[in-house]
């Protein structure tokens, strides 16, 4: 259905360890996106995981600003689930930038929809 990588499932599940392995091994794609367009950065920032976050973002070059097929960044839905932990290492990530999504929303504004 998804197409993900053993990276994007560990990533998605929250699972730091595994993903520290993974991403220690050669030859995976740490930034392949699934059928949906999503990163293993933004299955982890969905999830709420900041020691995933943590670790995806320690990799240099890591592509910070990829959106999946909505245009949804890993901060836009970090923000919208009200994830504060995953905010604060998305914010302080270098390269990271204000995108907007198809309707022109930003993360302040996913941030505003979070109830």
């Amino acid at each position: 259905m998804f197409d993900r990588t053993p990276l994007a499932v560990a990533a998605k599940f929250g699972h730091p360890e595994s993903v520290e392995r993974l991403i220690g091994m050669e030859g995976v794609e740490v930034d392949i996106q699934d059928d949906a367009g999503r990163t293993p950065l933004i299955l982890a920032a969905i999830s709420g995981s900041a020691p995933v976050v943590r670790a995806l973002l320690r990799i240099p070059g890591a592509a910070v600003n990829t959106a999946e097929r909505t245009e949804t960044t890993a901060l836009m839905h970090a923000s919208h689930n009200g994830a504060v932990d995953v905010v604060s290492e998305l914010v302080a990530a270098e390269g990271i930038n204000e995108c907007v999504d198809s309707e022109g929303s930003n993360a302040v504004a996913f941030a505003a929809r979070w109830d």
